[in-house]
């Protein structure tokens, strides 16, 4: 019996959310719209993931989750999303994020795309809140699994939400590792088998797919490649997605499909740069990479990226618009 005074509240099952549309099933986890029924009639529209196996036959998803979870309540950041909840109904474990109003980025890509050009200015804007993002997850302590900085992992156009007031939001930890860990370095190997392996090799980096040891460049090739393809085009990563994309990224290819999308030739080199097979050819940073970002938007386009971009996603997002699935 609950202290007379003192409301009880019990812990939350699968039987508290309703879901209203599922967005995603892979790496053994299952996203969804959900309206979590709070208490006292108070609800609210969660994400909601939740483990598809049991403990006996996924516990390194559900390890995985957890650290999630863990890692997005220690977080406080503007460009970030947050995990609010962890919980467990029979053997499931369930992750609640909260919910923003927006529309992800790859959905935005094919928008602008359909009607011309995405617009410098907004990928510009895009690239730098990003980088903020970024700068702090680098930088980021969590003792005693993280302490030299985290590294994302998951710097993809479906992992990125814009929402009509142009903020911008980095969501999916999933995949978040310590710096100087490599992927392939989980001593669970259920850990291990839950990474995702090559599912947006375009936007991975070579030491990442290589199961290298990796720190905070490899999210700045990430974000150059998804800027690289906003700003090129569809065309900008056909082919194969592992072989031909490889292929084009020594050949020139690259450089080839910038300079055709007649873009500032200081942005060129930057994404050049940043988009090297060599971490150490890149920037040092995200905030350095930020900060060049936003020389190019002062000098070429008078700082006009919040605008633009809070102009493109009015006029592509609806207030029943579901975000891309997470990669």
């Amino acid at each position: 019996m609950p202290e007379a005074g003192f409301i009880e509240i019990k812990p939350r099952t699968l039987e508290d959310f309703r879901v209203v549309q599922s967005l995603s099933q892979h790496h053994g986890i299952s996203a969804s719209l959900a309206v979590m029924e709070g208490h006292f009639g108070l609800a609210r529209r969660v994400l909601l993931k939740v483990t598809e196996g049991g403990l006996s036959t996924g516990i390194g998803v559900a390890l995985r989750l957890s650290d999630e979870a863990r890692l997005g309540q220690a977080l406080r950041h503007p460009n970030l999303l947050s995990a609010c909840d962890l919980g467990r109904d029979s053997d499931r474990f369930f992750l609640v994020r909260e919910w923003v109003d927006g529309i992800g980025l790859r959905k935005l890509m094919r928008a602008a795309w359909s009607e011309g050009l995405f617009p410098v200015p907004a990928a510009l804007r895009i690239g730098q809140e990003v980088c903020n993002a970024l700068a702090y997850l680098h930088s980021l302590s969590i003792e005693p699994w993280a302490p030299c900085g985290i590294v994302h992992q998951a710097v993809t156009p479906s992992n990125i939400l814009v929402t009509p007031s142009g903020e911008v939001f980095l969501g999916n930890l999933f995949l978040a590792r310590p710096i100087g860990k490599s992927a392939g370095t989980d001593s669970d190997p259920e850990v291990a088998e839950a990474r995702p392996r090559g599912a947006v090799p375009a936007y991975e980096a070579p030491e990442v797919a290589n199961a290298e040891d990796v720190d905070g460049r490899a999210d700045l090739f990430a974000l150059a490649t998804l800027l690289y393809e906003a700003l090129v085009g569809p065309m900008a990563l056909e082919g194969h997605p592992g072989f031909d994309w490889k292929r084009h990224r020594h050949d020139g290819e690259i450089l080839a499909q910038l300079e055709d999308a007649a873009l500032p030739p200081t942005l060129i080199q930057i994404l050049e740069r940043a988009m090297s097979p060599l971490p150490e050819d890149r920037p040092g940073t995200a905030q350095q990479l930020r900060e060049e970002l936003w020389q190019v938007s002062q000098d070429e386009y008078q700082g006009a990226g919040d605008d633009e971009l809070r102009l493109l996603a009015r006029q592509h997002f609806h207030r029943t618009e579901i975000p891309d699935e997470e990669d």
